[in-house]
């Protein structure tokens, strides 16, 4: 049995943080936490306590990832069963499948906790790029396991996996030049807010915008729109 989280790293508020709401960044594929230090050290910058939650993508399918990290989920809330605040999400690529997973293996203690989830370039109706490398290098599923869970085709994990109902509130940020994630793949039947910012699948996590969008929905439960971004999505 693999060990699905690795070192968690904690960013306090600058003030309140016995009462500051909480928010779970989740890496994504062949990645590590430190790909989300930006927006973690932002929206500690902005009141809230930031944690990194980190796992190793190669060793497990996504569900068993799912597993693993809700019960990283359960223990986080129990832990702090008195606290007012909701618990929200930060997620980017693969990270949202694990979400996706982890939200129906949870407790209703625990559902009564969630917050609203930013999911940013996911591979909710799964990935062109790793259809390809699966066509391609044979071996490639078996060195990643969850690589085929990510896949576009439609038997995938991606596409049968049920998606999240209309009971959560989730924005769904995605990179206008993202060659790894097409736009039509990111979406959610009940997302609540789709935005589309002028940056690559990595380059997302690094920019300021990004950051600023995340928090505003966490906040508002929509994304801002910029005189510049009228008329996207």
């Amino acid at each position: 049995m693999f060990s699905s989280a690795g070192e968690i790293k904690r960013f306090a508020p600058l003030q309140d943080h016995a009462a500051a709401e909480r928010v779970i960044l989740v890496h994504g594929l062949l990645m590590s936490g430190h790909v989300m230090l930006p927006l973690a050290r932002y929206l500690a910058r902005q009141g809230f306590a930031s944690i990194l939650y980190d796992y190793p993508t190669r060793r497990a399918t996504v569900d068993e990832h799912g597993a693993c990290f809700a019960a990283f989920i359960e223990k986080e809330i129990s832990g702090q069963a008195d606290s007012p605040g909701q618990v929200h999400f930060v997620t980017h690529s693969m990270g949202g499948l694990l979400l996706r997973s982890a939200l129906r293996k949870l407790s209703p203690a625990a559902w009564a906790k969630i917050g609203r989830i930013v999911m940013i370039a996911p591979p909710n109706k799964g990935s062109d790029v790793a259809e390809y490398v699966l066509k391609n290098l044979s071996f490639a599923g078996k060195i990643v396991k969850c690589l085929p869970d990510l896949s576009s085709v439609p038997h995938s994990f991606a596409n049968t996996f049920p998606e999240p109902d209309s009971g959560f509130d989730i924005g769904i940020i995605g990179g206008r030049y993202d060659l790894d994630v097409r736009e039509s793949s990111t979406h959610l039947t009940h997302e609540r807010d789709h935005l589309m910012l002028p940056h690559a699948y990595t380059t997302l996590l690094f920019s300021r915008r990004t950051a600023e969008q995340a928090r505003h929905f966490i906040v508002h439960g929509r994304f801002e729109r910029v005189e510049k971004e009228k008329g996207e999505k």
